[in-house]
């Protein structure tokens, strides 16, 4: 639940890293919500109107649409900013994010950038400490060194 929440608490940090556990907990988070938000916005508009069915129309929409595009305006700054996090995480820039989300705003080159965007999403992390911060897992190269050194000289392997 913590990563879930955590990019609201990051709100405007554009700079730093952010693993995969939290892109995809908040991004799951945020397709759920979203759907409950359609779901209970359809039905509170029927009970609304007392129809059984209400066809979908603007008018018919009604507070199901507001809720759904406040929350949607709500976490865009943090998923972007996740989303650009996410970059420096595996090692490229945010402004790299920012290209491939305009290119797949163009027609017939779209589909080739929103799959650029996703596969550099499921990357595994920069093991090594890089430019945009130290590694979320703390686990980076010093560490590795570290625990050799420590299981040379006889204390044994921490698990951290």
């Amino acid at each position: 639940m913590e990563y879930m929440l955590l990019p609201y608490a990051r709100f405007f940090e554009f700079s730093g890293r952010s693993t995969r556990m939290e892109y995809w907990m908040f991004t799951l988070f945020f397709c759920v919500v979203m759907l409950v938000i359609l779901i209970a916005g359809g039905a509170f508009d029927s009970f609304l109107f007392d129809q059984a069915y209400v066809e979908p129309d603007l008018e018919s929409a009604g507070l199901g649409l507001l809720v759904f595009g406040l929350f949607l305006l709500v976490s865009l700054i943090p998923m972007l900013a996740l989303t650009i996090r996410r970059f420096h995480d595996v090692g490229l820039s945010g402004w790299l994010y920012l290209v491939l989300a305009l290119l797949s705003l163009v027609p017939f080159v779209g589909w080739l950038a929103s799959i650029g965007i996703f596969v550099i999403t499921v990357l595994p992390s920069d093991r090594s400490d890089n430019q945009w911060g130290d590694n979320p897992h703390g686990l980076g190269l010093d560490h590795r060194y570290g625990l050799r050194e420590e299981y040379r000289a006889g204390k044994g392997v921490r698990y951290r």
